[in-house]
């Protein structure tokens, strides 16, 4: 007798299939980390070297800042503090200038102002009535400040204005000369003058500047500032 064994395979129920196939193609293997935590430590690490980087440049010394406009100035060597008067003068940059220059110069030329000697700074017989119009101009019971400087620039720009400065620096630049202290400075109708330097510290001022006048004699501004040498 032979034994006959049937036997059947129900159909696959098509929605379970499906969550079997999703499962199987969605599911990460066991143990693998997600996507959100392998980025988390991406940027656990930036945070983490950026925070390393920021400690080792704050071991750095810094540069000290300037305090005000006046110690921002460089006047490091003598011939930037020369170069730099020659680009201020020129500009009419009187303010500047007048920071430039060495005590005794700025000395010099507040004495001029006390005795009302403006001919020491500025050409005064460049036009007549050439001191009464400046004192018209410069009321000091209106003046916007009593500050040394502001004299000296109304006064500069006063002369500038009206073709009276004893020279014009608005030449080619600076050309070094004789010690290294000592700049000269050709000018446009082709004289020169010679811009000279000296320290106070460690930082470089203007003691004086050497010139030519009209008539060929020997002067420096401000008056008398290099008598002596």
């Amino acid at each position: 007798m032979k034994t006959v064994m049937s036997f059947s395979i129900a159909p696959a129920d098509r929605n379970t299939s499906r969550r079997l196939g999703r499962g199987a193609r969605g599911r990460l293997p066991s143990g693998s980390p997600s996507p959100t935590t392998s980025l988390g430590r991406i940027v656990a690490l930036a945070v983490m070297l950026g925070l390393l980087l920021a400690s080792c440049s704050s071991d750095q010394p810094q540069a000290p800042q300037a305090r005000t406009y006046y110690e921002s100035l460089d006047l490091s060597s003598p011939e930037v503090t020369a170069r730099r008067f020659v680009e201020a003068y020129a500009a009419d940059n009187f303010l500047d200038v007048w920071f430039l220059l060495h005590r005794d110069a700025q000395g010099s030329v507040w004495r001029a102002f006390s005795f009302f000697d403006y001919g020491s700074i500025v050409n005064t017989t460049a036009f007549d009535d050439f001191e009464a119009q400046w004192s018209s101009e410069l009321n000091f019971r209106t003046a916007e400040s009593h500050d040394r400087w502001f004299a000296f620039d109304q006064l500069m720009l006063f002369a500038d204005t009206n073709d009276a400065l004893l020279f014009d620096l608005s030449g080619q630049g600076v050309k070094t000369s004789g010690e290294h202290t000592e700049f000269s400075v050709e000018l446009v109708d082709g004289g020169e003058v010679l811009v000279k330097t000296e320290p106070v510290g460690e930082r470089w001022y203007v003691r004086g500047v050497a010139y030519t006048t009209p008539t060929g004699e020997s002067a420096s501004w401000p008056a008398n500032t290099l008598s002596e040498e």
